[in-house]
Order: structure tokens, then C-alpha cells, then sequence
């Protein structure tokens, strides 16, 4: 009867820790948008030490709104969001995109980026990016906040 009752209890133990490692899964398939940019290390920049790389990168309203799409079967999207900072520009801009272990890249017409060290959890994706600054590669670490 002790046996029993113990194999019941491991059993319950056991699928309570399965179904917490699935809660913790995490998909990259959504919408993302950066929430933060930080050079690492600190960027020195026409003499000036710069930590905060999102102002550089992100300098006006209308890019700041921009979201990045992720949807199934590797299609990739960028959205300009609510301010087109160029009416002209395409709302929306399609490509593909590859995650592969901890790395992501994605590809349009027009720009290719890669993240390293990719990691993501149900609300964010962080990750480091590459910059050529000059012939000075220049490392960002980017966080993504789902949307």
C-alpha cells in the first residue's frame, strides 16, 4: 500500500515537472520590437564613450514603433508600425529568417542581420548583433520584447 501510494506520488512529481518544462518553452514565431540596444563593450564614438546604443540606432519615433515579425516555415516580416518615417517606404518589408541553435539571421531585399547568443523566452529575445563602425567591429547587445 506504501509502495503504491509512493509510486502515485512520483508519478504526479514527474508529469508536474513536465508540464513546467513546457511552460517554459519559448517560441521566436511572433511579433517583437527592440526595447533596448547596449554597446558591449562601451563605444567610443567621435571621441565620446556610449554605452546606450538604442538612441544611435533608433534615433527618431518612427523607428522606435518598427516591429519584426516572425511567423512559421522561416518567413520573416518588418512592420514600420503606426510612423512611416519615409511615406514612401514599404509598410511592411518581407524576408526569410534562420534560427539555428542560438544563432538568428534574418534576410530582405535590403538587410541582412545576424544575432548571436540568441536566447528567448515567452516575452523577450536577447541577443548580440555586429556593427562595422569603420573598419572597428562594434558589438550591440539587443533585447526584443514580445509584443
Amino acid at each position: 500500500m506504501k509502495l503504491n501510494k509512493l509510486f502515485i506520488m512520483v508519478i504526479c512529481a514527474l508529469l508536474l515537472v513536465a508540464g513546467c518544462k513546457k511552460d517554459e518553452e519559448a517560441s521566436i514565431i511572433g511579433t517583437w520590437k527592440v526595447t533596448s540596444a547596449v554597446f558591449n563593450p562601451p563605444a567610443i564614438v567621435n571621441g565620446d564613450t556610449l554605452s546606450d546604443a538604442y538612441p544611435i540606432f533608433f534615433p527618431n519615433s518612427c523607428n522606435r514603433d518598427n516591429v519584426f515579425i516572425f511567423e512559421s516555415g522561416g518567413v520573416f516580416k518588418n512592420d514600420e508600425g503606426a510612423t512611416k518615417c519615409d511615406p514612401l517606404d514599404d509598410q511592411t518589408s518581407v524576408g526569410t529568417y534562420i534560427l539555428s541553435g542560438s544563432n538568428l539571421t534574418w534576410i530582405t531585399d535590403t538587410d541582412t542581420t545576424s544575432i548571436s547568443n540568441a536566447a528567448i523566452t515567452k516575452t523577450t529575445l536577447t541577443g548580440t548583433f555586429t556593427e562595422d563602425n569603420n573598419g572597428t567591429t562594434i558589438y550591440v547587445d539587443a533585447t526584443m520584447t514580445r509584443q
